[in-house]
């Protein structure tokens, strides 16, 4: 508890001199944890004797010399009838209402953790049936510090359509797996942070003097920035410059696939009229146009086709585009990547389907608005994603070339500066602004969707994953509280041939080793990510296998909670066989068309061939006719690998290697 102490000295010193205060936590609509002790605590006159009560359920406390008091209710059972939370010093009360007790968890992570539920799979549906007044969301508003914060924007809210479009997805599908299965009350805390590495929400002096983190350290000590008043009055100002213009380019979003003018037909003359300008694609429209600038470009190439294309369905290939789109060809809108309510579109790898009819013999018009906000507005830069017009049984047709023209059409300047500056990677800013407000908050466990930022450094993961883990245990002061995570998912395109290396596999690799840690679990979802998409929208998904850990190891269901793990490698001759835990009623291939796939060995001169498998039981029997001598094996060990291990409650295997080979 000596850190609890420490933090309360950062976070609510006050004059002598303070009315009665709670923490920011403490709201109308909150749900407290059931069956272990409740803190509650904040500010009064340094000195006066706090009074705290739940029911029958009450705590006193005494403020100290700063006016700090923390005050423990005695452990109260679930219940969802509403109570009220009064705390009352002298003549001052403040009171609670709506107040529910049952199971509190923390999501937390980046931009998967981040994600929100009207960005996931059949968002409106979800949303429309999101009416849970048992489930109460807190969302903790994105805030970075140079020491811990006692404060955050954000209050309890009943689980609405409302409330629960811009909550995370994961978070919320989890909490909802929970509520449906416990029948009580589930607080949801989302404390998350898009394009995060996990070093900026551990306690940076838990990482002081420990060589692994002297650089991540030195950059946090040669970019701080001071807590003062004018340092704050100057970041909310351009925040407020800041959100003025992401409404603006929300607007554009909104409104540019509504269609005008001439120039989506094919007749259309240019240029050189309304100042279109010749493009090279793969290239930078910016440079094209003569203006570095955010806001609407226009892009259009005329495609001649044969007369055996005219009228059949195609696939057009737009590869990765700078934020967001509306696509036409000859005058057809044919997609889109734009999600109007979140947002979430930039660098999604672009595939529409065009209907049959569409496409005409001689010349066609592909139209492509594109809403940039990130300056730099490339397109085509990436060579795995080649641009292409491919008639339904014909050839593809290259969309490359000098050939296009673009133009700008809506000139927003440049995008303000970011006026934390990068500050939100920096090593516990994001620990000291949106953790340290919540602790020691009774919580029944965390659970984390996080690592992508992380992927470049998969072997410094190995110790800072289990750092962080250990930091938030140790300074909640509960112990060895659950902490559930998700294991990135397959992403980028699949390759042909065994991959000889993956960063991805190796940050994978890395969380599955962060098991060794008591009280933790892991959801494998090597087979529901996106390989166009690094926000893969299947969310309902990784809730559900989250909450089956919670329910195996928290709350004693007797459920499988996890896929197949390795176990045991014996090597005999050419083949190699594995022995698996986690099988249950036996080991499952998921591939219709032969064994699984997925699986490699190679042999001491560590070349890797693809291996056939055979599945019996709990075992896997692999070789390949390329080695004879097989000294190691891999499993799905790729970005974005086949993957068809599976048990029969329909867990993925999670993917493994049984070598510690270096990177080629």
């Amino acid at each position: 508890m000596k850190y609890l102490r420490l933090l309360f000295l950062f976070t609510l010193s006050i004059s002598a001199n303070a009315e009665l205060r709670l923490a920011a936590i403490f709201t109308d609509h909150l749900v407290l944890q059931r069956d272990q002790p409740i803190p509650v605590w904040g500010t009064a006159d340094a000195g006066v004797t706090v009074s705290v009560a739940l029911g029958d359920k009450t705590a006193t406390a005494k403020a100290d010399a700063a006016g700090q008091w923390l005050a423990k209710l005695p452990a109260a059972p679930a219940s969802g009838e509403p109570q009220n939370l009064t705390v009352s010093a002298g003549a001052d009360q403040v009171t609670i209402s709506d107040v529910l007790v049952g199971e509190v968890w923390l999501c937390s992570g980046q931009s998967n953790m981040e994600m929100s539920v009207g960005s996931a799979l059949n968002a409106r549906e979800e949303i429309a049936a999101a009416g849970h007044p048992q489930i109460r969301l807190l969302h903790v508003t994105r805030q970075t510090a140079n020491s811990p914060r006692a404060s955050f924007s954000g209050t309890w809210t009943a689980c609405t359509p409302l409330t629960v479009r811009n909550f995370s997805a994961a978070g919320y599908f989890f909490g909802r797996e929970l509520r449906q299965q416990l029948n009580v009350p589930v607080g949801l805390i989302n404390a998350s942070w898009g394009g995060t590495p996990a070093e900026t929400w551990v306690r940076s002096s838990f990482l002081a003097g420990q060589p692994d983190y002297t650089d991540l350290l030195a950059q946090r000590d040669t970019r701080v920035f001071s807590d003062d008043k004018a340092d704050r009055e100057f970041l909310d100002n351009a925040e407020r410059q800041l959100t003025d213009w992401q409404d603006k380019i929300a607007g554009l979003v909104k409104t540019a696939g509504e269609p005008e003018a001439a120039w989506f037909n094919a007749d259309y003359q240019y240029p050189p009229a309304e100042n279109w300008r010749p493009l090279t694609v793969p290239g930078n429209v910016e440079s094209a146009t003569g203006k570095r600038a955010d806001g609407v470009f226009l892009l259009r190439k005329t495609v001649s086709l044969p007369a055996a294309d005219a009228d059949v369905a195609a696939t057009l290939k737009l590869g990765p585009l700078p934020d967001y789109d509306y696509t036409w060809v000859n005058g057809r809108l044919v997609g889109s990547t734009v999600d109007t309510q979140n947002l979430n579109s930039r660098n999604t790898i672009r595939k529409y389907q065009i209907p049959a009819g569409v496409l005409r013999a001689g010349p066609n018009v592909i139209v492509i608005r594109l809403v940039n906000w990130h300056a730099d507005c490339f397109v085509g830069q990436d060579q795995r994603f080649p641009l292409e017009l491919t008639p339904a049984d014909g050839q593809p047709v290259s969309l490359a070339g000098a050939d296009w023209h673009a133009r700008l059409e809506t000139d927003l300047g440049l995008r303000p500066p970011d006026p934390l500056g990068g500050r939100h990677s920096l090593t516990g800013v994001l620990y000291d602004g949106m953790i340290a407000p919540l602790i020691p908050y009774g919580i029944r466990g965390a659970i984390w969707y996080q690592g992508e930022s992380n992927a470049g450094r998969a072997r410094q993961y190995r110790t800072l994953f289990p750092a962080l883990i250990a930091n938030w245990r140790q300074d909640w002061g509960e112990g060895d509280f659950p902490f559930y995570f998700v294991q990135l998912a397959n992403f980028r395109p699949r390759l042909d041939q065994p991959a000889k290396y993956s960063e991805w596999a190796e940050l994978r690799e890395a969380q599955t080793l962060a098991l060794a840690l008591p009280n933790t679990g892991m959801a494998v979802t090597i087979d529901i990510g996106d390989a166009a998409d690094i926000h893969p929208r299947n969310k309902q998904e990784v809730g559900r296998r989250l909450a089956l850990n919670a329910l195996a190891k928290t709350y004693g269901r007797d459920i499988e909670y996890s896929g197949p793990a390795l176990r045991d490698v014996n090597i005999s001759g050419n083949q190699v066989t594995l022995t698996f835990d986690h099988a249950g009623k036996g080991l499952v291939n998921g591939n219709q068309a032969g064994g699984p796939r997925g699986f490699a060995v190679a042999g001491a001169d560590r070349k890797f061939y693809w291996a056939e498998a055979t599945v019996s039981g709990d075992t896997v029997t692999v070789s390949a006719a390329e080695v004879p001598a097989p000294v190691a094996v891999r499993y799905a060990w790729a970005d974005n690998p086949a993957a068809d291990l599976y048990n029969a409650d329909g867990l993925p295997a999670s993917p493994f290697r049984t070598d510690d080979w270096p990177r080629p």
